[in-house]
């Protein structure tokens, strides 16, 4: 199940997260774009491990969010809180993994459950970003200590930022999984533009398709 991923990046995603979470940064962990479910019950089997090793820490939530149906139609490829950009729009190399990245939410749970990780605090969040994310729940239990992005275009990229990286508490991290193609990385590449954030980006080692990160100062 983690074919997808590789085991190298899933071992780098784990250690960045648990260097966040060691630092005493609060909040949920969250990954947007979930496909078979790999890395999130990767991520699960860390945050259940932690508890059990320390009955005095707390099992944060691990949301994921995804559409469970694919990618987006051509016409809702572009995104109405990012400015002006070439990749801002419907684009035929956009739609070249249409078809092949839908896996339903039922899927994604038996997935889980199959590693006997899906429990009370992993939360779904099925639908598209632009669609559900203006809805994240707000105070506390909105607030983020990881996000990880894995939604391979330009709009839903910098929508994930637009509405989560705001709740991303200071010193949680934020991976992108996608850098390596242009309209995801111009979509990170804007958002840091418009927010003004210089923060070093940093890749994961040892990774077959690099993946950048950077801590939230």
């Amino acid at each position: 199940m983690l074919t997808w991923d590789g085991h190298q990046r899933a071992i780098e995603t784990g250690r960045v997260v648990e260097q966040v979470l060691n630092a005493g940064v609060q909040g949920a962990v969250a990954e947007v774009g979930v496909f078979n479910g790999g890395m999130a019950a990767y991520l699960q089997g860390i945050l259940l491990a932690r508890t059990a090793e320390n009955k005095n820490e707390m099992l944060r939530d691990l949301w994921l969010i995804d559409s469970f149906q694919g990618l987006p139609r051509a016409d809702r490829m572009t995104s109405n809180n990012a400015p002006t950009s070439e990749w801002n729009r419907p684009e035929a190399v956009q739609r070249r993994w249409s078809g092949g990245l839908a896996r339903s939410l039922n899927t994604v749970k038996r997935n889980l459950e199959r590693y006997r990780v899906l429990q009370h605090n992993v939360k779904f969040l099925p639908g598209f970003v632009n669609d559900t994310l203006p809805s994240w729940p707000s105070g506390r239990h909105g607030d983020l200590a990881a996000l990880r992005i894995d939604v391979d275009l330009y709009a839903p990229t910098y929508d994930s930022l637009h509405y989560l990286y705001p709740r991303l508490q200071r010193g949680g991290v934020v991976l992108f999984d996608d850098v390596v193609f242009n309209f995801s990385a111009s979509a990170v590449t804007d958002y840091r533009r418009v927010h003004a954030i210089t923060t070093k980006m940093q890749q994961l080692p040892d990774t077959v398709v690099p993946m950048a990160y950077w801590i939230k100062e």
